[in-house]
């Protein structure tokens, strides 16, 4: 009766660990496939930002070249300028980007952590219950 019920308790606690292990697996790939089509999006976007920017610049060098060449110097400053300006900009949303993503990973294996750390308390004390039961 009492191995009985020993091993129906060691059955039950592998088979949660084991659900727990597939979920917090599952979950693992989810934010994996997030942070990956978070990532594709940020370079789609970032690529079509970049040949907006360029698009705009050209036009704005070819008015410049037909009125007079003195401006041309001082229109490219001023748009060098600008693109440095946005691909800081860019860059900072990135980089924010990439910390949220680390962020998120690192509560969720704090949280893989703090589960399995449970599980193995759990399996301690009903371990120490059955040892003092026998």
């Amino acid at each position: 009766q009492l191995s009985l019920e020993v091993n129906n308790t060691r059955a039950l606690i592998q088979s949660t660990a084991s659900e727990i292990r597939d979920e917090l697996a599952g979950e693992v790939r989810s934010l994996q496939a997030y942070i990956n089509d978070t990532a594709d999006h940020l370079k789609t976007e970032l690529e079509g930002e970049i040949r907006d920017t360029a698009d705009d610049l050209n036009a704005a060098i070819t008015a410049h070249n037909e009125s007079l060449s003195a401006h041309i110097s001082q229109g490219i400053s001023g748009l060098r300028a600008e693109i440095d300006s946005e691909i800081g900009l860019l860059n900072a949303t990135v980089v924010h980007q990439y910390q949220q993503t680390w962020f998120a990973i690192d509560v969720l294996n704090q949280t893989q952590i703090s589960t399995k750390t449970q599980i193995l308390s759990a399996i301690d004390a009903r371990t120490t219950e059955l040892s003092e039961d026998v």
